[in-house]
């Protein structure tokens, strides 16, 4: 199974070359004009992977905010890709809506409710007798789903019997 990140990175996307913090869902998806810096600076811990996408918001206005007062140029910040579809920029509030709805939507453990954070359509376990898919944030959480699905009720059934 993947893991659910959000990358923090700066570019200056072509042809536009305006100074961009992006939050990419994949490695795949980053801009091929980032700044890649690994040299124990600001920059370098926040431009990472993050597994909330609450904290990438986080990083990316710190990001952004470093950048503006190193360089004094505008810096936008958005969550897509800029080659592909454009950097519109988005305001913190907006993109602390975006990351909180986000991290809403991320897929709870059925036994604690936890996020989940491999990603697996539609589950990341499935119930051997059933088919169904679904969603546990470790192996121990699936099987006492699966016990309390199956064996329990076959305890009931045996006890009212």
């Amino acid at each position: 199974m993947k893991r659910q990140t959000w990358i923090v990175s700066r570019c200056e996307p072509w042809p536009s070359g305006e100074q961009c913090v992006e939050i990419a869902t994949d490695v795949d998806h980053l801009d091929p004009s980032l700044f890649w810096e690994r040299d124990g600076s600001d920059y370098d811990r926040l431009c990472i992977e993050w597994s909330d996408p609450r904290d990438a918001v986080d990083a990316a206005i710190k990001v952004r905010d470093l950048w503006v007062a190193e360089s004094g140029k505008p810096v936008k910040i958005d969550h897509a890709n800029p080659v592909f579809y454009g950097m519109d920029g988005k305001t913190d509030a907006e993109l602390r809506a975006w990351a909180i709805k986000t991290y809403d939507e991320m897929p709870r453990c059925v036994h604690c409710s936890n996020v989940c954070q491999e990603v697996g359509m539609p589950g990341n376990y499935e119930d051997d007798v059933t088919g169904e898919s679904f969603h546990a944030c470790c192996d121990w959480h699936a099987e006492l789903y699966l016990y309390a699905e199956h064996c329990h009720s076959e305890i009931e059934e045996e006890t009212t019997a």
